[in-house]
């Protein structure tokens, strides 16, 4: 695993160095003092997991060198660590980057970061699937939605609540303008877990160049057999009911805005599948229907894994809050929480489980009611059925 340092300045590549030295990590460095040299160090290592890169730079800068590396080794993790304070270079850097690093950036938050970033290679052991996380940079909108969004930012008169009430109805949408958020772009000093707080704390006017100019939204353009609004349908019920699972359990703010977005965005997975792979995403849906399979076990069988783990991977990669990831990664398998409580994992699993059919996949049923037993919650589905209902 080799992590590649990208700076015209050599003292701070040596700074890095020296860091990398007394830190005895697990993995190796590269250093480059351009984006050419950068690029030429790709083509000949293939261990390269992981390209850090300063923005201002001569000749090619790191945004350009981002995106021709997003198009030629999308299999990398992206990051940007800059003090760059032209805003429009560093928006044009948004789509090809993951994460984005202030300097002066903290050792220990760099080392983090790098870390989080290169364990997927760990977890995905696919090089087929680094590449299809690597290579996603924004996801498919509902288009009505999306079209919402435009008109919304194009009437002069526009709020960011108006604005963070129609990005919060769509999932794709909602995992991007998080991504953003909880980088270091704005300076935003807090966690942000909701798109309300999102564009609240980045402002109409970062929102509108971000949209109109740079393009960090997409519509979704149709696919046979996957319907986009029954996908977000799906998704706003599972985020309203979690969220109402966790208020009827006393959880606390936090983690009932937790609970409400990692139900919008539990199968967010799925939008990266479809958006890396059409063809293939549309054989998992003719093959779950043939075979009478669960989505997840037809995506295992093309992909080699499925939408829970792409899309917590993905979002682990755009650096959101580890809450919302690990409630996405085990919405299928709650069990596999480090901690034996109710939690927003458990109102995210609990709201997916009640919008299934009640005769479908009783295997995964009967382990979950097993877990609810386990933490002591088996007789609160019924409270939670009439939340459902209600």
């Amino acid at each position: 695993m080799t992590v590649l340092f990208v700076d015209d300045e050599k003292q701070i590549l040596r700074g890095l160095e020296r860091m990398l030295d007394a830190a005895e990590e697990e993995w190796d460095a590269e250093f480059a003092s351009g984006g050419e040299e950068a690029l030429e160090l790709l083509r000949t290592n293939a261990d390269i997991d992981t390209v850090v890169t300063d923005m201002k730079m001569p000749g090619m800068n790191g945004g350009q060198l981002l995106a021709i590396i997003s198009q030629k080794f999308p299999h990398v993790v992206r990051i940007v660590l800059s003090g760059e304070a032209d805003k429009e270079a560093v928006f044009r850097a948004v789509n090809p980057m993951h994460q984005y690093l202030s300097k002066p950036c903290d050792a220990n938050k760099l080392k983090e970061t790098i870390k989080r970033a290169t364990v997927l290679k760990k977890i995905l052991n696919s090089q087929s699937l680094m590449q299809v996380i690597g290579s996603i940079s924004a996801l498919p909108s509902v288009p009505k939605i999306y079209k919402m969004v435009i008109n919304e930012l194009e009437n002069e008169e526009s709020s960011t609540a108006a604005i963070g009430e129609i990005i919060a109805r769509d999932a794709a949408m909602t995992a991007k303008i998080l991504q953003l958020a909880n980088s270091a772009v704005f300076g935003l000093r807090s966690t942000v877990h909701t798109a309300a707080q999102a564009v609240t704390m980045l402002g109409v006017e970062a929102i509108k160049s971000l949209v109109l100019s740079f393009g960090i939204f997409i519509e979704f353009e149709n696919v046979s057999g996957f319907s986009i609004d029954s996908f977000m349908d799906h998704s706003l019920k599972v985020g309203g009911i979690a969220r109402l699972i966790a208020i009827s359990e006393a959880l606390d703010k936090e983690s009932i805005n937790i609970a409400f977005t990692s139900g919008m965005l539990h199968d967010i997975g799925k939008l990266a599948l479809l958006r890396a792979d059409a063809d293939a995403f549309q054989r998992c849906i003719q093959n779950a229907r043939a075979k009478n399979l669960s989505s997840w076990q037809a995506e295992r069988e093309i992909f080699g894994s499925d939408h829970a783990q792409v899309g917590a991977h993905m979002l682990f990669i755009w650096g959101l809050p580890q809450s919302i990831i690990e409630a996405v990664a085990l919405h299928h398998n709650p069990e596999q929480a480090g901690e034996k409580v109710f939690s927003a994992i458990t109102a995210v699993a609990s709201a997916n489980e009640l919008c299934h059919k009640p005769d479908e996949n009783a295997d995964r049923k009967q382990r979950f009611e097993d877990y609810l037993g386990g933490i002591g919650c088996l007789e609160r589905q019924e409270v939670w059925q009439g939340l459902c209902d209600a």
